[in-house]
């Protein structure tokens, strides 16, 4: 790209990509505060991630799936079973709040979700855990957040639809999608922690064969991205967040 000045053309920079590494915990234990955040800058971290919900939220969101499963499987009209409705979120759902600090966090939306499901159900529950989520950290002053993008091509326009809702609920939020740079995206749950995507119902889970025979493609995550901001617009609050391996510590490059 070059650009006329006094009838001579002169090369024009294109602006460099801005890179902030962010130090993430998958298992956060004491919650962030400006020492901390002070701390890490110090080691040259430009933010933090923090977990915008607590494993007793995640227990009663499974306990609410595994309530709703039991009750389509065991009537005959199943068709007159509304669809499960998450409550609002209680002071132990959470150890977010609103602080000056957050706005140097990076808040991470639960990774034991499927909003991109194939069970209906399963993305029913996972998309509003993640509204819930991205509403109160917006509320919290939080204006970042990292959700953990699809897991497979088929629930990738699901998955979009959802980001864009999320990005309605602020003027102020910024979606960062975490993606693999090759194959799966790893699943950052504890051991004892239940993944959403281990309680689709058989009718709907994927064959196996398939699955085992079948290579990871080279493009799969550049084509799911594309599809996502796509659908968003290409809005500037969207961006895509790669895990930085091979370090000491979990680093989140966005």
């Amino acid at each position: 790209m070059t650009s006329i000045n006094g009838g001579q053309g002169l090369p024009v920079e294109e602006p460099s990509t801005v890179l902030y590494v962010g130090q993430h915990e998958t298992q956060r234990s004491e919650q962030v505060s400006l020492d901390l955040l002070r701390r890490a800058q110090d080691l040259g971290y430009d933010l933090l991630t923090a977990p915008i919900t607590t494993p007793k939220f995640q227990s009663r969101v499974l306990e609410l799936l595994e309530s709703q499963i039991y009750r389509l499987e065991t009537s005959d009209a199943t068709s007159s079973i509304p669809l499960p409705i998450i409550s609002p979120l209680s002071p132990e759902d959470s150890d977010l709040v609103p602080e000056d600090s957050n706005t140097s966090l990076i808040a991470v939306a639960s990774p034991w979700i499927d909003i991109g499901s194939l069970d209906p159900l399963v993305a029913h529950v996972s998309q509003q855990v993640f509204i819930l989520e991205v509403a109160y950290a917006a509320f919290c002053g939080v204006s970042n957040v990292l959700v953990h993008g699809p897991t497979t091509s088929e629930g990738t326009v699901r998955f979009a639809r959802s980001a864009l809702e999320a990005l309605g609920l602020g003027p102020y939020v910024h979606l960062h999608i975490l993606m693999p740079m090759t194959g799966e995206l790893e699943q950052d749950v504890s051991a004892d922690g239940t993944h959403l995507a281990e309680m689709v119902r058989p009718q709907y889970a994927p064959d196996e064969e398939d699955e085992c025979e079948s290579e990871p493609e080279l493009y799969a995550s550049w084509e799911m991205w594309n599809t996502i901001r796509t659908i968003c617009s290409y809005t500037t609050r969207l961006s895509i967040a790669c895990r930085a391996l091979g370090t000491a510590v979990s680093q989140i490059e966005v």
